[in-house]
């Protein structure tokens, strides 16, 4: 188990986390919040972590997708 204490060890000992300021994957840029930009790696294939809809995989059937044309033509007004 990650602990606050054990956490501090790793991170004196240079091995803090895999996701740190260095690493070097694609971010997710997502606005938090906070109003700070997301910090969590992106799904694979997507442009948003798991958290701000990378996982999402939109409507899958007709009906769903009728009810989202919806919702965007009474929102984008």
């Amino acid at each position: 188990m990650l602990t606050l204490v054990n956490r501090k060890k790793l991170i004196e000992a240079g091995r803090g986390t895999r996701l740190g300021a260095d690493w070097p994957g694609q971010r997710c840029h997502a606005k938090t919040r906070k109003g700070t930009p997301c910090q969590n790696p992106v799904v694979t294939g997507r442009n948003r972590c798991r958290m701000h809809g990378g996982k999402s995989t939109g409507p899958r059937t007709a009906e769903g997708r009728v009810k989202i044309i919806a919702v965007d033509l009474r929102h984008s007004l």
